[in-house]
C-alpha cells in the first residue's frame, strides 16, 4: 500500500511497464521471479529503488526498512516506533533474501555488526555471554555459528580460539578473567576488515588509556587477576595477530610492568598481598615516557636521596631505565613512606657527616702534628726523666758556679713552660679532641704518639695519605652547602707557640752549658773588693804591732799558729775596671791550674790574708799567648775553671772586667819559671 500511495499506481506497473490490475496470467511467472529477486533487472522485492526522487529520504527509510528481503532485517514494533520519534535506525535492505541476522535485545545484527558492537566497552561484558552464557537457553552468538551453515568457517575459527580458556598454562589464572579475555579475541576475529577501534576486556580498552582506567577503578585483585591474563605470552600474541596497536600495549604490559612490580616485590618495596599497591604500580606501565621523565625530574626536585639505598641509586641515576622509572613515579607517591629525604634536609645531614669528617681529620692531623713536638722537645713535655734530664745540667752548673740566681731562674723557667705548655695544650684539646681526658703532669710523648697512630687508623684508608688534603677537600664541600647552621671547621692548629717554646726548653739548656765555654760567666758580680790599706789590730792573738810600726799575722799553716811578716798593706788604688779584649776561653789544664793556685799564694804572700776580698788574674803559660787564669782571694780557689787567653798583656795592679768579674792584675808570680817557657821540669 505504502509503495503504490507512493508511486501513484502498482509496483509490478512500473517494473513491467504496463497494465498490471487485472493480474494478466501471462506476468505471472514473472512476478514470482522478482519476489523471489530473480528478475533479470535486479529490482529487489520491495522495488523501493524505483520509488521517485520526490519520494522524502524519511519515507524512503522507512519503506527500506519495512521491505527488507531478508526476513531477519525487516522492521519490528520498536524499530518504527525510533523511527516515528525522529531517531536514525539502520536498515538491513540490501541484504540477500537469504540472509541471517543475530538478534539481542530486539536489535539484529550481522556478524561483523555484531563483532562491533561488542566489543565497544560499554557492550563487552554482554559480548563475554554471547560466548560463555550464564543460562543454558539463552541465545547466543556461540549457538548462532554453529546453527547457520553458511558461518561454518567463522564458527571453527571462533571455537579454536575459545578452546584456549582451558588450556594447561592458563588453569592457574582466574577463570572469569580467561572468559573476559578470550572472548575479546573471538569477536576480535570476527570483526570486519578495516576495524580500527581498540578491542574492550569487559569495559576497558586495550589501549594505554583503557588498561589505566582498569588499574584506577577495577577492584585492585580484579585488575592483577586481568593484567596476568593479558601479560601472557600466548594471548599477547594472539591479540598481536589481529590488533598490532593492542599487541604493544600488552608488550608494555607484559615487559616494563611485570619487570618494575617483580623487581618492587624483591627489593621489599610493595607486599605480596598489597594488590592496591601493586595495581598503582602496573599503572605506571602506560604512562608516557615523557611523563614518567617529569615525574622523575619533580622528584629530583624535590628530593636529594632516599633512605633505601637501592631508591637513592635509582633517584641519582642519570638514565634509568622505564621500569626503574616506574618504580621513581611509585615511590614519589608515597614520599614519607620510602623515606625520601629533601634537599635541605639531606644538606643538614651531609653538613653534619662532612662535620664529623672535618673534625676527625682535624683531630688527626692535630695529635700527629703534636706528637712530632713532643718528641722534638723533651724539655717542654718529654717524660720526667728526659725533663729533668735536660733541665739538670745547666742547673748543676749555675749552681757549681754559685750562680744562685741563674739556678733559681732556670728552675723557674722550665717548670714555668712546662706548666704553661700543659695548660695551652688542653686548651687546644678542649678545640680539637673533646671527648679524650685532659693532659696531666704524668704524660708525656708517648701519649701523643699512641693518639696520632689511633686517629690515623680510624680514618678512610683513602684519607690515611694525606689528612691536609683530605681536610681541606671536606671543608672545601662544607663551604659549597652554603648553610649557616654548619660553618667551615677551623684548620687545625699548627702549634706555633709550642714549636716555639720548645726552642726555648731546647736552646737555654745548651746555652747554659756550652756558652759558659766561651766566654760568657753566667756567675753573680762579686760586691766590690775588700782593700786593705793597714792592718789594724784587732785582737793580741791575731796580730801584733811592734814599734817599728811593721805589720806582722798571726797564721794557722798546719803546723800550729805563727806570726806572718812583715806584711804591707794593700796598695793597689781603687778605680773603676777596665775592658779587657779576650781572643778565646778553652778549658785550664792541669798544669795551667796547679800553676795558678801556686801563682796566687806568690802574689799575695805580701799581704794579710784577713779582709781581703778580691778575684785577680793570674798569669799561666800558654804557649806564646798571653794567658790568665781566676783565683779568688776569699775562698783561696780558683774564681773559674777556664783559661782566658788575651790580646796583650795587662798593665800590672790595674782593674779589668773579666768573665763577668772585676778582677786585679798584679803581674807575674815571683820565684817560678819565666811564662813563656813549658812547665815541664829540667
Amino acid at each position: 500500500m505504502a509503495q503504490e500511495i507512493a508511486h501513484g499506481g502498482h509496483v509490478y506497473g512500473l517494473l513491467f511497464e504496463r497494465d498490471v490490475t487485472g493480474e494478466p496470467p501471462e506476468l505471472r511467472a514473472r512476478t514470482e521471479a522478482a519476489l523471489l529477486e530473480r528478475d533479470p533487472s535486479g529490482v529487489r522485492a520491495g522495488a523501493v529503488e524505483l520509488l521517485p526522487d520526490s519520494v522524502s529520504p524519511r519515507l524512503r527509510s522507512l519503506l527500506r526498512g519495512l521491505l527488507a528481503s531478508s526476513r531477519d532485517g525487516r522492521w519490528h514494533g520498536h524499530q518504527v516506533q525510533h523511527w516515528v520519534q525522529g531517531e536514525h535506525v539502520p536498515d538491513r535492505y540490501d541484504l540477500p533474501r537469504d540472509a541471517r541476522l543475530f538478534w539481542w535485545g530486539r536489535r539484529a545484527f550481522t556478524v561483523p555488526e555484531a563483532a562491533e558492537f561488542f566489543l565497544q566497552p560499554d557492550y563487552a561484558f554482554d559480548g563475554q555471554r554471547q560466548f560463555f552464557p550464564t543460562r543454558a537457553d539463552e541465545p547466543t552468538m556461540r549457538g548462532f555459528l554453529a546453527e547457520i551453515p553458511a558461518l561454518r568457517a567463522e564458527h571453527e575459527r571462533v571455537e579454536q580460539i575459545l578452546g584456549y580458556v582451558e588450556s594447561f598454562a592458563w588453569q592457574t589464572l582466574p577463570l572469569n578473567a580467561r572468559r573476559a579475555a578470550i572472548a575479546t579475541v573471538a569477536w576480535r576475529a570476527l570483526a570486519p576488515a578495516g576495524y580500527a577501534a581498540a578491542p574492550a576486556v569487559q569495559r576497558w580498552r586495550l589501549d594505554a588509556a583503557g588498561l589505566q582506567e582498569m588499574f584506577s577503578d577495577a577492584p585492585p585483585a580484579e585488575a592483577l587477576a586481568f593484567a596476568r591474563v593479558l601479560s601472557t605470552g600466548p594471548y599477547r600474541r594472539a591479540v598481536e595477530a589481529l590488533d598490532a596497536a593492542a599487541g604493544r600495549v600488552l608488550a608494555l604490559l607484559a615487559g616494563a610492568g611485570m619487570e618494575a612490580l617483580q623487581d618492587a616485590a624483591a627489593r621489599g618495596w610493595i607486599a605480596a598481598t598489597d594488590d592496591q599497591a601493586q595495581a598503582r604500580l602496573l599503572w605506571f606501565a602506560f604512562e608516557p615516557d615523557k611523563d614518567l621523565a617529569a615525574r622523575r625530574d619533580r622528584l629530583r626536585g624535590a628530593y636529594a636521596t632516599a633512605a633505601d639505598p637501592a631508591l637513592a641509586e635509582l633517584l641519582a641515576k642519570d638514565k634509568p631505565s622505564r621500569p626503574e622509572l616506574m618504580l621513581l613515579a611509585f615511590a614519589g607517591e608515597h614520599a614519607r613512606e620510602f623515606g625520601f629525604v629533601t634537599h635541605a634536609e639531606w644538606n643538614a645531614r651531609r653538613a653534619t657527616e662532612l662535620t664529623r669528617r672535618a673534625d676527625q681529620l682535624r683531630a688527626a692531623i692535630f695529635w700527629q702534628r703534636t706528637a712530632r713536638v713532643l718528641a722534638a722537645a723533651p724539655g717542654l713535655l718529654g717524660r720526667w726523666p728526659a725533663f729533668l734530664a735536660v733541665w739538670a745540667a745547666p742547673i748543676v752548673l749555675a749552681a757549681a758556679a754559685r750562680a744562685w740566681l741563674w739556678a733559681g731562674a732556670l728552675a723557674a723557667l722550665a717548670l714555668g713552660l712546662r706548666w704553661i705548655a700543659r695548660a695551652g695544650l688542653n686548651g687546644l684539646l678542649a678545640d680539637h679532641a673533646r671527648e679524650v681526658p685532659p693532659w696531666t703532669w704524668r704524660d708525656g710523648p708517648a701519649r701523643a704518639t699512641r693518639a696520632a697512630r689511633e686517629s690515623r687508623e680510624a680514618l678512610e684508608p683513602a684519607q690515611r695519605a694525606n689528612p691536609v688534603a683530605a681536610f681541606a677537600a671536606v671543608c672545601d664541600e662544607i663551604r659549597a652547602l652554603n648553610l649557616k647552621t654548619a660553618p667551615v671547621p677551623a684548620p687545625p692548629s699548627r702549634l706555633t707557640g709550642f714549636w716555639l717554646a720548645s726552642l726555648v726548653a731546647n736552646a737555654v739548656p745548651v746555652a747554659f752549658c756550652v756558652l759558659p765555654w766561651l766566654g760568657v760567666d753566667f756567675a753573680p758580680r762579686p760586691p766590690a773588693p775588700v782593700l786593705v790599706r793597714h792592718a789594724p789590730v784587732r785582737s793580741p792573738e791575731d796580730m801584733t804591732a811592734p814599734k817599728d810600726g811593721a805589720l806582722y799575722e798571726i797564721f794557722d799553716d798546719g803546723f800550729g799558729r805563727r806570726r806572718r811578716g812583715p806584711l804591707r798593706a794593700w796598695d793597689v788604688a781603687p778605680e773603676a775596671p777596665q775592658a779587657v779584649s779576650v781572643l778565646r776561653v778553652n778549658p785550664a789544664s792541669a798544669a795551667q791550674r796547679a800553676y795558678a793556685r801556686v801563682g796566687a799564694e806568690l802574689l799575695l804572700e805580701p799581704y794579710p790574708r784577713k779582709d781581703l776580698k778580691v778575684t785577680i788574674a793570674v798569669p799561666v803559660p800558654a804557649q806564646g799567648e798571653w794567658a790568665v787564669v781566676l783565683y779568688d782571694t776569699d775562698d783561696r780557689e780558683l774564681a773559674d775553671r777556664r783559661t782566658f787567653f788575651l790580646r796583650e798583656a795587662p798593665a800590672e795592679k790595674r782593674w779589668y772586667w773579666l768573665g763577668n768579674r772585676r778582677v786585679v792584675y798584679l803581674g807575674p808570680p815571683p820565684r817560678l819559671p819565666e811564662l813563656q817557657k813549658t812547665l815541664a821540669p829540667p
